[in-house]
């Protein structure tokens, strides 16, 4: 009988071998893993029957067991030989020969959630390394569209993170290669309406009912303003989009900004106004040497500049140097140039009826002889002239064209003309700055000599040429 006894302990304990094959050897318990514990207590005689007892228990929230004889025995977070061990010795406090036997009987299945708006919400089996875009393919369709859903992952009971389902789903965005851990819950719920009013240059002013969580720029888009004319660089600027929350303005941009989304853009709330008005404007009219003159509306306190850039800029021709603004009987000059020392003319402000007139450029040279393109050229605002300036503009030297002998010829205030020679080469051999004068508007910068027409003759076409007779006299 003590034989077959002790057979059917040793089955036992093969059995037990078996079982604990369920986890690997350094594998952790947690809870809900299920284990079955048995005890050979070895109470009586040498050789008899060991007293046996055997349990199956859970490892419950915490990992602590509570055994017989043996009492605490932490669990959760160690290995079955760990808890063996100490079981065992916790046993031989009462019992000299007792021993402990843990078997590792089943693993608790990690599972997530996903609940929600979507067709096949519920409980998942965790596969390691499942990704969030992998765990939402499991939940099925949607059954609002995805810009009306609000999705979040909770873990530990707390949001963890907000993604945009859309994009997870038909991007690759990096959200949707999140880890899912354990006890994780995808909560897909549809987002919160809240209700806004807006008025003026929408085309259905009054109350609009939107999704919390949408932004000035979604409003603007749904509202549905008029297009404003591409040909009107600052249509845009001149409406005004403001936000007032509980009696207070929170937000005043333009409505370019807005569409172009410079700036954060902000939130909506319930029971916000949201104002889109065109400003006060100021008709002021732009002429001269402009790609499109005519009348323009600005806005208040705008500069010369801002109606010259409205005209679509100055032309080729045009000099900033010198810009007047007719008001009345008064007459502005301002100096626009980039190289204006009057920093003051640019911020110049407008009022209604100013005229902007943009003069032409008459700073002009001739430049004849052996250079490649003879003939007049403009000399621009931030040009402050020499000799290489003149040469440059012409095109340079012909091959023929002798750098010894380039003349300057300049009208005095008596009208007698005077020449004066640069021996060219010098500059170009040497470097010597002297030997490159700096040249005035009216000149004729000769390259080479010639014998078919008089120093004179020249001087008299060039100045008829380039209209500046009358301003020398």
């Amino acid at each position: 009988m003590k034989r077959i006894a002790w057979l059917a302990f040793l089955s036992l304990l093969v059995a037990f071998g078996i079982a604990q094959r369920v986890g690997a050897p350094d594998y952790q318990l947690k809870e809900g893993d299920i284990l079955r514990i048995r005890y050979a207590l070895r109470v009586g005689a040498v050789g008899a029957t060991p007293d046996t007892l055997e349990l199956r228990v859970e490892v419950p929230p915490g990992g602590m067991l509570t055994l017989p004889y043996a009492g605490a025995v932490q669990a959760a977070g160690r290995t079955v030989s760990e808890v063996e061990a100490e079981l065992t010795a916790k046993l031989r406090r009462r019992f000299k020969l007792a021993e402990g036997f843990v078997v590792l009987e089943a693993i608790r299945k990690e599972t997530f959630s996903i609940i929600g708006e979507v067709t096949r919400g519920g409980q998942y089996e965790l596969v390691p390394g499942t990704t969030l875009r992998q765990a939402l393919s499991l939940g099925g369709e949607t059954t609002r569209r995805p810009e009306l859903l609000r999705a979040v992952v909770f873990r530990n009971g707390k949001p963890s993170i907000e993604f945009d389902l859309f994009d997870v789903q038909a991007t690759d965005n990096p959200a949707g290669d999140l880890k899912i851990e354990a006890g994780d819950v995808i909560s897909i719920q549809t987002k919160r309406q809240i209700r806004v009013w807006a008025s003026g240059l929408t085309r259905a002013p009054g109350e609009v009912t939107v999704e919390e969580g949408t932004t000035l720029r979604q409003l603007v888009a749904t509202v549905g303003l008029p297009q404003v004319s591409a040909s009107d660089l600052y249509a845009e600027e001149r409406v005004q989009v403001s936000i007032l929350r509980n009696g207070q303005q929170v937000f005043l941009r333009n409505l370019r900004d807005v569409r172009a989304g410079d700036y954060r853009d902000l939130p909506l709330q319930d029971g916000d106004y949201i104002s889109i008005a065109a400003e006060p404007t100021q008709r002021v009219w732009v002429f001269g040497a402009v790609a499109r003159p005519g009348q323009y509306d600005l806005p208040p306190s705008s500069t010369a500049l801002q109606a010259i850039a409205a005209a679509s800029g100055a032309t080729s021709t045009a000099t900033l140097s010198i810009v007047e603004v007719l008001r009345g009987d008064e007459v502005v000059a301002l100096d626009l140039s980039a190289t204006s020392p009057k920093p003051e003319d640019k911020r110049f402000p407008l009022r209604e009826g100013d005229i902007v007139y943009v003069r032409p450029n008459t700073r002009r040279i001739a430049v004849l002889g052996e250079v490649n393109r003879p003939g007049l050229h403009v000399i621009e605002d931030n040009m402050d002239p020499h000799v290489s300036d003149a040469i440059a503009l012409a095109g340079g030297l012909t091959k023929r064209g002798p750098a010894t002998r380039v003349s300057i010829l300049r009208v005095q205030p008596n009208g007698e003309v005077e020449r004066i020679p640069v021996d060219f080469s010098q500059y170009l051999n040497r470097g010597k700055e002297e030997f490159n004068p700096p040249i005035q508007p009216g000149d004729v910068v000769m390259v080479g000599e010639t014998n078919r027409i008089e120093v004179q003759a020249i001087v008299n076409l060039a100045l008829g040429l380039l209209g500046i007779r009358n301003l020398l006299r």
